[in-house]
């Protein structure tokens, strides 16, 4: 089964389907697994990025919509400075991929690198993105997941 209006949040939300994640922790341990189970996923800055850059390149108006981009407030201070963290925790609570000024240089960078690039502007032209697939596994019996970058 294929799912287009999923979000990826929702994709990673449900852990009764299992993902190569979930796999890859399984293998480690079982109490790996068990914490992968129970617990949401740590947020971390370089999957805001990259998923900030996915969007990017298929989707500008996606990106608009579902990424933020920071800016500090005080710049005289680092972000262990209050008014620089509340900044940053406000637009996590927006539930968007947060950027920084200079991960959206870069990736403005990234992007016209790419869409420049022939082989690349062909990859990405007139294919399907940001879908989930779902199976059952026959030898198992497992309910499965995947979500990859492009189709």
């Amino acid at each position: 089964m294929i799912k287009t209006d999923m979000t990826i949040q929702d994709y990673h939300s449900d852990k009764t389907i299992i993902s190569s994640t979930g796999l890859k922790t399984a293998k480690r341990s079982t109490k790996d697994f068990i914490n992968y189970v129970l617990t949401d996923g740590e947020r971390k800055a370089h999957f805001d990025f990259g998923n900030a850059f996915e969007l990017a390149l298929m989707s500008d108006e996606e990106f608009q919509n579902e990424c933020a981009v920071f800016v500090k407030p005080d710049l005289s201070k680092n972000m262990n400075g209050k008014e620089n963290k509340e900044a940053m925790q406000a637009l996590i609570d927006t539930g968007k991929y947060v950027i920084t000024q200079e991960d959206k240089m870069l990736i403005d960078s990234m992007v016209n690198s790419c869409k420049a690039d022939p082989t690349i502007k062909k990859l990405i032209t007139n294919v399907q993105y940001q879908q989930s697939l779902f199976w059952t596994d026959e030898e198992t019996g497992l309910k499965c997941k995947t979500r990859p970058d492009i189709c």
